[in-house]
């Protein structure tokens, strides 16, 4: 009879036990709240995320990507440029003498597409160089005396209008939000027309200054038909530069001239045998070469 009421006794404790456990789990989960599947995607939506790695405080990156994906509008502009560089000739004697050259004047630069645009420009500029000749030191007592040679130097500054025509090519450069433009190099023929050359040199009976682009050039008894120079010239023009987005521009260039600018085609007999005897036998050959840095503006 004890035993039958100790093991119903241990049945109800468990039974109670079981109950007790159940309602704590029932009332742990009515308290704990259940979100939504909208309010979760809104709580990780406004979580913050961390973009220093990728992005700086100005968003450079992104603004220079935006300007990169769209085509760039390009329009037809004009400007001024000024510079200056040296200049001298490649000639036979050799070039023995540079001179300071000048170089400023009116720009176009038309595009074509976003690579190209044609460049066509009327300038004001100087050119020149000096070199080493033979003279002949004459002599009134003696008949037939050919007279003496001697060395004399020729320093010539020239005075020029140039029409460069330049094909550009031009790529943008996006260094940073303040510094952007357009990196280039051109490339064309030059015409240019002489309007005044200084020839300066020392001779046995003193200085000589003549303008060698016209007739001045004289000897006793005979007045030249024709100038010593030629008074025009026609070469080509190189360059590599920058086109800044605030309308100021740098270039370095490098023009050369293709024509002799000494008038030997024109001399008559008399003439040709005075210069076979300065010149040793030989005509020289002057052509203009010159090297400059510019600084522009447009709008």
């Amino acid at each position: 009879m004890k035993k039958r009421i100790v093991v119903l006794g241990f049945l109800v404790a468990q039974t109670a036990s079981l109950f007790a456990t159940v309602e704590d789990a029932t009332s742990a989960t009515a308290e704990t709240p259940v979100l939504a599947v909208e309010d979760t995607v809104k709580t990780i939506s406004e979580a913050p995320v961390d973009t220093t790695d990728y992005f700086d405080e100005n968003n450079d990156i992104i603004e220079m990507d935006a300007q990169k994906a769209l085509p760039e509008y390009r329009w037809t502009t004009i400007g001024v440029t000024l510079g200056g560089g040296v200049s001298y000739y490649n000639s036979t004697p050799a070039n023995n003498h540079n001179v300071p050259c000048i170089r400023g004047g009116l720009n176009f630069d038309i595009p074509v597409g976003q690579w190209f645009s044609i460049q066509p420009e009327l300038l004001f500029s100087t050119r020149g160089g000096g070199y080493a000749q033979m003279g002949v030191k004459k002599t009134t007592n003696k008949v037939n005396d050919p007279g003496k040679p001697y060395e004399y130097d020729v320093v010539d500054h020239l005075f020029y209008f140039d029409v460069p025509i330049n094909v550009k090519l031009s790529k943008r450069m996006n260094f940073s939000r303040e510094t952007t433009g357009r990196a280039y190099i051109s490339a064309g023929p030059v015409l240019s027309l002489g309007v005044f050359a200084k020839d300066e040199a020392e001779l046995w009976n003193g200085r000589k200054k003549v303008n060698a682009f016209v007739n001045e050039l004289n000897a006793p008894g005979h007045e030249w038909e024709h100038a010593l120079y030629r008074n025009f010239d026609f070469g080509f023009n190189f360059r590599l530069g920058y086109d800044f987005d605030f309308e100021w521009s740098f270039a370095l260039g490098y023009q050369m001239g293709l024509v002799n600018l000494f008038n030997d085609s024109k001399f008559d007999a008399s003439e040709a045998d005075y210069y076979k005897k300065t010149y040793s036998e030989s005509y020289p050959s002057l052509k203009n070469n010159s090297l400059y840095v510019t600084v522009g503006y447009r709008w």
